[in-house]
């Protein structure tokens, strides 16, 4: 009896062990989930043009785009803000679609964003991840 309860916990223990080490190395566990981004310039709160500026559609990027979204910190209190510099339109793979206002200024050190769905909360990007995104978006619109 002795050895079957030794063997039964060294088992769950093994299971356990197994599982911890097989998780994913994303940070927050995320993974890259945009099936594609589209993004436009604003100009109050709409599409400046119905035709995006870039539409991105690369697993590296969209990955790095998702990371940065996910990593960002709530901001307190309730936002009143100016105009977006740009709406992205984030197509999911379970063929839903988020639009998201885009500041990240050019000489900003921090971005922000926040959902078209939810005005009064809004995410703050840190300094490292506004320069990421500067880049991608200029990169990408040459």
């Amino acid at each position: 009896m002795k050895k079957v309860i030794i063997i039964l916990c060294s088992a769950i223990l093994f299971i356990g062990l197994f599982t911890a080490c097989s998780s994913s190395n994303e940070p927050n566990n995320i993974t890259y989930k945009y099936q594609r981004i589209d993004i436009y310039t604003a100009k109050n709160f709409n599409k400046e043009v119905n035709t995006p500026i870039i539409s991105i559609n690369d697993e590296k990027t969209l990955k790095e785009i998702s990371t940065i979204i996910s990593n960002s910190e709530k901001m307190p209190g309730t936002l009143n803000v100016a105009s977006p510099e740009y709406i992205l339109e984030i197509h999911d793979f379970n063929k839903s679609l988020q639009t998201v206002y885009l500041w990240i200024g050019k000489d900003s050190f921090k971005g922000m964003y926040m959902y078209k769905d939810n005005t009064e909360t809004g995410y703050s990007i840190s300094e490292t991840n506004t320069q990421k995104l500067r880049k991608i978006i200029i990169a990408t619109n040459k």
